[in-house]
């Protein structure tokens, strides 16, 4: 394997590659924007001075739309016969972080952030959200959760509860008819 920077103009997306459709990046390209890109892209030649995207096609599609001139590249071998596998393992085997670690990394975040600057809890939620691509109402969202007794969170971090209903048992004002309402919610 070699480590290049190129022109990601210079990179072709894979037309048998395992994800169809990049998504929305822009909260990937504002994170590259302000980070720079963490992980590099995994690349074969494809002649001519092209290369196609073996796996990191999203960070690609950002690269472009912030008009970079250069990104690291992986540099695979073409006949490797693990290529598929590659790209299968960079897509299948990500896991996300569950809605509670998400809350939690926020909040570090948020606090990290409003030691450097004494700000308003407003501004830190903005310097938090714009530090991950995020919007404001989102990283309030999954801060609320936080709040939530132990039971309701139990279902969130297994993936049983989603972040919006447990927004809307969060608004009831009765502490225990949301514990009383989580499992029905969640079935």
């Amino acid at each position: 394997m070699e480590l290049l920077y190129l022109d990601p103009n210079a990179l072709e997306a894979d037309p048998n590659g395992v994800r169809e459709e990049p998504g929305n990046v822009e909260g990937l390209a504002a994170t590259i924007a302000v980070y720079g890109l963490l992980q590099p892209i995994g690349v074969v030649e494809a002649g001519r001075g092209h290369y196609r995207v073996v796996y990191g096609n999203r960070r690609r599609e950002a690269a472009l739309r912030l008009g970079l001139e250069r990104v690291p590249c992986i540099i695979l071998d073409a006949e490797d016969p693990r290529t598929l596998i590659q790209q299968l393992t960079e897509n299948v085997q990500r896991q996300d972080l569950n809605d509670l670690e998400k809350a939690r990394a926020f909040l570090r975040l948020r606090e990290q952030l409003g030691g450097e600057q004494p700000q308003n809890e407003g501004e830190r939620d903005e310097a938090t959200a714009r530090a991950v691509g995020l919007s404001a109402r989102t990283v309030r969202r999954y801060l609320g959760l936080l709040d939530l007794p132990e039971e309701i969170q139990q279902l969130l971090r297994a993936g049983d509860l989603s972040v919006t209903q447990a927004q809307h048992l969060r608004r009831i004002p009765n502490p225990r008819t949301p514990v009383e309402l989580a499992p029905p919610a969640a079935d």
